[in-house]
């Protein structure tokens, strides 16, 4: 039964990058980086746990809830699989309707959007490092702290649309230095973020020129291949900026146990905890979010704006650390660590399947509707990579989904109001 879970699961990653390769340039970027999402998290995290448990190995991985019962895993596993599969079913149907003649691509080539797409760069980069200074003063306020995610956006957007629009090689360069500084800074000042600084590479890296050619070939397999080779040191390095280098060195603990093939995976798959947040739902037999009603009064309040948010109240994923985490492992302490949970875990926590169900066809049309943004003009574009984020919208729920959207739309007014201004002080100075 467990090896037929993991062909399921390596059926619907397989799905996941057919349908990738099937759609546009906006949603494959996003199918693409979630099928390696999915890998990583529900293919080579349990193949790393069921050795562990196979080989008596005190790996990381190794998960003493469902380490002590077959039956216990394969019901954790065949949530993730019925997960996923549903996921894919409206991106089925959006590609079987999406129209031949997509009209979408001759935005691309209106210079007015391009103009406009340059002047949000610009003043994003500006308005975003400007906050990021005052946050490290006295002066900091809840402005502040909501622009400053304008450094990346902005580098993200240049990053996306850097082919067409064509820049002069010293505007190109001045834009990456300013905003790749301007990223590292906001990534300290996150507490050493990882996927601030991870998702503008995965952005560049998705857009070289390389992909345009069809189906796979040589070139790119070894292309893939050395990206591979850099992704593992970079993020031992990255680990060991974020947590110290003791808890880095217990993260490999037992690492010369695990085959060859497995071992290199070690630090990376504990990073991608998925599963063992799917197992925190399973094990919360006390319902500790109180069913569906509580789903709605999280998202209501995710959606909310309290100024004072952010810096002293908790998030959701700290409650859930909180409520359910801790409450499942045993001689578990209470921490309030936030923890992203993803759309299975999320969706199977307040109502069983039926609401696991729901939260999967949610999250893949929002995944359709951020696609979409991306190959859209300036404002969907602030709009699109607001939600991406430092990639947390391939491991988000619906609650924190909402929360980042609130956040955005924060964003979107400021850009809206002051694109209006500086049309206004245009037209008023040339008249």
């Amino acid at each position: 039964m467990e090896f037929l879970l993991f062909f399921g699961m390596a059926i619907n990653v397989s799905l996941l990058f057919y349908l990738a390769s099937k759609s546009n340039n906006g949603l494959k970027f996003l199918i693409y980086s979630l099928s390696g999402y999915w890998f990583l998290s529900f293919i080579v995290r349990p193949l790393v746990f069921i050795y562990s448990r196979d080989q008596n190995i005190d790996s990381v991985i190794y998960d003493s809830r469902i380490g002590q019962s077959s039956s216990n895993f394969i019901s954790v596993m065949s949530l993730i699989v019925i997960g996923c599969f549903v996921f894919c079913i409206p991106i089925i149907i959006n590609l079987s309707r999406r129209s031949s003649n997509d009209k979408l691509t001759l935005i691309l080539n209106n210079p007015n959007n391009s103009k406009e797409i340059i002047w949000v760069i610009s003043y994003g980069l500006s308005c975003g490092i400007i906050a990021l200074l005052i946050e490290g003063t006295s002066f900091q306020n809840p402005f502040s702290k909501s622009l400053t995610s304008l450094i990346s956006i902005s580098l993200s957007i240049f990053l996306w649309k850097r082919r067409e629009l064509k820049l002069a090689k010293k505007v190109s360069s001045t834009i990456v230095v300013i905003g790749s500084l301007g990223t590292l800074l906001l990534s300290i000042s996150a507490n050493n973020s990882k996927g601030i600084l991870l998702t503008p590479v995965l952005i560049f890296i998705s857009t070289l020129t390389i992909w345009d050619k069809q189906g796979l070939n040589l070139k790119k397999v070894s292309f893939l291949a050395f990206i591979a080779t850099i992704v593992m040191p970079l993020f031992s390095k990255l680990q060991i900026i974020k947590l110290g280098a003791v808890a880095a060195t217990s993260a490999r603990n037992n690492y010369e146990l695990l085959p060859w093939y497995l071992s290199p995976f070690l630090e990376i798959a504990n990073r991608f905890d998925q599963f063992a947040r799917v197992t925190d739902a399973y094990f919360d037999q006390s319902r500790s979010f109180d069913g569906l009603q509580s789903w709605i009064i999280y998202i209501l309040n995710s959606l909310k704006w309290n100024p004072g948010s952010g810096r002293s109240e908790s998030t959701f994923g700290q409650d859930w650390n909180i409520l359910i985490t801790a409450q499942t492992i045993p001689g578990a302490q209470l921490s309030n660590v936030s923890l992203t949970q993803g759309m299975i875990a999320e969706g199977y926590v307040w109502a069983g399947l039926s609401s696991l169900v729901i939260e999967c066809l949610l999250m893949s049309i929002i995944f359709i509707w951020v696609g979409r943004s991306l190959e859209r003009g300036a404002i969907s574009l602030i709009f699109a990579f607001g939600l991406i984020g430092n990639a947390t919208i391939f491991e988000m729920g619906v609650v924190q989904t909402t929360g980042i959207f609130s956040g955005v739309m924060k964003i979107l007014l400021f850009i809206w109001i002051s694109k209006k201004f500086w049309i206004s002080s245009l037209n008023r100075n040339l008249s």
